[in-house]
């Protein structure tokens, strides 16, 4: 479930909105927030994933997922 979108960032980019919920990134299912982080590991900063979501009407959609930095 995306709880929150941070403006400028590559999901407010793709379209990614507050109660959509992620099902697979990079055509790896995603069942929880440490599945996505798990991807997410793999792929470095400036790189596109391809995110599959379900969006909190019931649609479901495809989208590519420009990965930004972590803020630490």
């Amino acid at each position: 479930l995306v709880c929150a979108v941070i403006p400028g960032t590559g999901a407010q980019s793709a379209g990614l909105a507050n109660g959509d919920v992620i099902t697979s990134a990079d055509g790896h299912p995603v069942t929880s927030a440490s599945s996505l982080t798990t991807i997410t590991d793999d792929t470095h900063p400036g790189n596109q994933l391809s995110v599959a979501y379900v969006s909190a009407s019931g649609t479901r959609h495809t989208a590519s997922v420009t990965l930004g930095e972590i803020a630490r």
